[in-house]
This record gives C-alpha cells, structure tokens and sequence, in this order.
C-alpha cells in the first residue's frame, strides 16, 4: 500500500504458498476475507485484476486509483 499510484502488483497464489508455506485453504479463505471486508475489489475492467483499498483513520474505505 506504500508504493506510488499506479504500482501493480503480480500476486500468484502457488508463489504465495510457496514462498510462505501456508495452505491453499488458508489463502483462498483469507483472500476471501479480504474481499468481504472491502479491502480487495474485483475490478470492472479486467478479469482476474483486484483494486486494493485502504482503510483512512476515519474508517471510511477510499480507492486507491485503478489502472
């Protein structure tokens, strides 16, 4: 969430594993749970492309541009 607007991250889930050793069912019931909390969003335009969101101190949820 650091990066500059228009940074894209490529997130494979097998490399995820991988390289973190959890289990597919813990990612996908994370992932899940990102997308039901609003933190991740499928997007409109692409297939397969999620918009991350963030929280603000306000708690209200903004957009971070999409590409």
């Amino acid at each position: 969430m650091d990066n500059c607007k228009g940074y894209i991250l490529n997130l494979y889930p097998i490399d995820f594993i991988n390289k973190t050793g959890v289990s597919r069912s813990t990612y996908d019931r994370s992932f899940k749970e990102l997308e039901e909390l609003g933190y991740l969003v499928k997007s409109e335009k692409e297939k397969n492309l999620y918009l991350f969101k963030e929280v603000s101190e306000s708690n209200k949820i903004r957009d971070i541009d999409e590409i």
